[in-house]
Order: structure tokens, then C-alpha cells, then sequence
């Protein structure tokens, strides 16, 4: 599903292979998948050929879009957004991945808990990737930044448990401190201040009533 996705959204190729068909051809010469083994030359397939693909370790899908440039994809699934949440934290909570850092965005989280093995070396990292392939043009640096991670939900969610809202602090007892004054518009700019009149010019107007 991740390399069908990613070959009709990302690479714009809907047709470069034929879907359900484990024979078919590539429609021109790239993009076409290339490893990460001699063997993974095409889409993963719901089919019995493709089960040994299941336990495979390492990078999921290498894609050659030209002859020096590669994306690389990490296909993931869950069955549900709730079980994925819950994973987070039973997998925080006995150390088998470090507590994830509070300024992570819903994604991050996702990624946090999808990728974090600290043992085996993060998942999809610069460093993972280069040691999982041999090819020097693969590890280049610019490929390094191809990097896809898709997830695949057995359910729908009504929710999503991993947005955290942001808790605000209520002090007490302390004035609020404007950081700069409100703009006049300008009609206020225009409109000339009033001031009371002085007492002399009070006396003056009742001589000369």
C-alpha cells in the first residue's frame, strides 16, 4: 500500500507498475524500486511471494527516481490510532524507547513511537539508513533527505490522542504588562487634546461678561 501511495502521489507515476500483477513491467525506466535486497524489484503485493518481505530488517523500499537519486520508504501499521497511542506509553513506561521531548507536534510523537529503538539504532535516521545500504550513491547525502514514513490504520479515529493542548499557567497577584501601547487610529491622531482652561483666562471671561 506505502509503495502504490507513494508511487502515485509523490512520484506522479499511477501506472509505472500494473497493481495485483507480480509479473508486470515497469512502464519506463524510473522510477522503479531497486531494493533494499536483489530480490524487492517491484511493489510489495498481497500475495504469498511477498510474505518472506514481512521479516525482512532494514529499509522497506528503495525507489530510483534517476540514475543517482533514490527515496527511500519505511512502511508501518497500527490498528488503530488508539493502540499506536498506547504503545507510546507502555513503551516509555518500562524504557524500551526514552520519554519522547515535550515540545514533539502530533507527528513527531507518531514517529517518536513508530521509529524509537535506541538499541538497534533509530529507524529512518541518516546514520540507520547508511548502514543498511552498501551503495555509496545511495548514502549520499542529498538521498539522505528522501526519507518517507507511512502509516497505515486498520480503523478510523474520531480523535487524535496524540495532540497535546498546551497548558497555560494563571498567575495571581501581578498586574498584566502590556508589551507595547494599543495604535491610534487616525482620526485620534488628528483630534487635538482637551485641556481644562487656566484660572486667569476663567477670570478674564467673567470681566468681559
Amino acid at each position: 500500500m506505502a509503495d502504490y501511495y507513494h508511487m502515485e502521489h509523490i512520484l506522479k507515476k499511477t501506472n509505472a507498475w500494473p497493481h495485483g500483477n507480480v509479473k508486470g513491467k515497469w512502464s519506463a525506466a524510473f522510477p522503479r524500486i531497486v531494493g533494499p535486497d536483489s530480490k524487492h524489484k517491484r511493489p510489495s503485493e498481497l500475495v504469498p511471494e511477498d510474505l518472506a518481505k514481512v521479516t525482512l530488517s532494514g529499509v522497506d523500499t528503495i525507489w530510483q527516481t534517476d540514475a543517482t537519486t533514490y527515496q527511500f520508504i519505511e512502511a508501518k501499521f497500527s490498528e488503530s490510532i488508539y493502540s499506536l497511542h498506547a504503545r507510546l506509553k507502555r513503551n516509555t513506561g518500562n524504557g524500551t524507547i526514552p520519554k519522547a521531548p515535550a515540545s514533539l507536534n502530533d507527528r513527531q510523537l507518531m514517529l517518536w513511537t513508530l521509529l524509537g529503538e535506541p538499541k538497534k539504532g533509530t529507524q529512518m535516521s541518516k546514520e540507520w539508513i547508511t548502514n543498511s545500504v552498501k551503495d555509496k550513491t545511495m548514502q549520499n547525502p542529498a538521498n539522505l533527505k528522501n526519507r518517507w514514513v507511512y502509516l497505515m490504520l486498520g480503523t478510523p479515529a474520531a480523535s487524535n490522542p496524540f495532540v497535546t493542548k498546551p497548558t497555560r499557567k494563571v498567575e495571581t497577584g501581578r498586574k498584566l504588562a502590556l508589551t507595547s501601547q494599543p495604535k491610534k487610529n487616525r482620526a485620534e491622531k488628528d483630534e487635538k487634546p482637551k485641556t481644562s482652561p487656566s484660572p486667569r483666562a476663567k477670570a478674564e471671561k467673567r470681566k468681559g461678561t
